[in-house]
This record gives structure tokens, sequence and C-alpha cells, in this order.
């Protein structure tokens, strides 16, 4: 998803929401969680893309996933810092 998320970001979402275009939402995809941003909806399948186009699996190459996938919608974003990390003892 970057440059929107960057690994290693936190991210705090909403369970309960109705799904609607442009939304950056967290799914389960083959027993592990994503995040992706909606492009379209329609009958209970959504489009996904991620923001990386070059970089991203999603939609383009995996076609519509089914709206009971969402986990959640994310409503606020934490950038990651190194400083955060505790210092490793040597």
């Amino acid at each position: 998803m970057e440059p929107t998320l960057y690994d290693g970001d936190l991210v705090i979402g909403w369970r309960w929401f109705r799904a609607r275009k442009n939304q950056i939402v967290v799914l389960r995809d083959s027993g592990h969680l994503i995040i992706k941003r909606i492009k379209s909806l329609e009958q209970g399948s959504l489009w996904l893309e991620g923001d990386n186009i070059s970089a991203s699996t999603d939609s383009r190459s995996k076609g519509t996933y089914g709206s009971n996938l969402l986990e959640a919608l994310v409503v606020v974003k934490l950038r990651h810092s190194n400083k955060l990390r505790p210092r490793q003892q040597k």
C-alpha cells in the first residue's frame, strides 16, 4: 500500500462499516490479513487494488474479492519509526 502505508505501520480499524469506493480496508485472504483500497463494489463483490501498482497482488491479478472477506475499515494509521523500537543488547 506504499506510499499510503509502509511495512511496519500500525493501523486501527473499525469492524462495523458500510463498504464504499476509495476506502482502505483490511481483509482476510488465504488466511492472511491484507490491506487494500476499494476501487469498486457491486453485489457483494469488491475490486481491490494496492496503492503500489508495480508491487501489489490484488484484483488486477486475482479478480474480485467477496465482501464477506472484509475484516475492518482502516480509520487511523500510525507511522512506524525505528525510534520506537527498543535497543537490542550487545
